[in-house]
């Protein structure tokens, strides 16, 4: 597998952001080009960041601009961000890698042979411990 893993999120690329203490710090831009603020988002308890594959047969015709680096010296700040916040910060090792991110902050990576099928009961416990998971293992959750 090559060093940069490529990536596609919700068909936006991401732009960055300096210090970022939540996701909401961070701002996307959309297929237009013009910016979008996970600002949006700051009442979503729950969101699912997923590293989705760019190397098929569409993605030049779709998505080519979308795409930025998950790992390396190039990485997009908000994967570096997600990596360095959860577990030990170790590279994205696949596509379709998961990032649980729970009231702003970084919970816990899925690996990606888990189907999303499979994560009801996790998103369900986030939600209905979103304001206290903070103060819990993450693992716990």
């Amino acid at each position: 597998m090559r060093q940069h893993v490529r990536t596609l999120a919700m068909a936006l690329m991401l732009a960055a952001v300096a210090v970022s203490t939540s996701i909401y710090d961070f701002t996307l831009k959309t297929a237009n080009g013009e910016d979008y603020p996970l600002s949006n988002y700051d009442h979503t308890p729950v969101i699912l960041v997923v590293n989705v594959a760019s190397e098929c047969g569409f993605t030049d015709v779709n998505y080519r601009a979308l795409q930025v680096d998950v790992n390396g010296p190039n990485a997009h700040p908000l994967y570096t961000w997600l990596k360095s916040n959860v577990d030990d910060g170790r590279d994205v090792a696949w596509n379709f890698e998961k990032f649980f991110v729970v009231d702003g902050q970084p919970w816990k990576r899925i690996a990606h042979n888990v189907n999303l099928n499979s994560l009801e009961d996790e998103i369900l416990y986030a939600l209905a411990h979103e304001t206290s998971y903070h103060d819990d293992d993450h693992d716990e959750l």
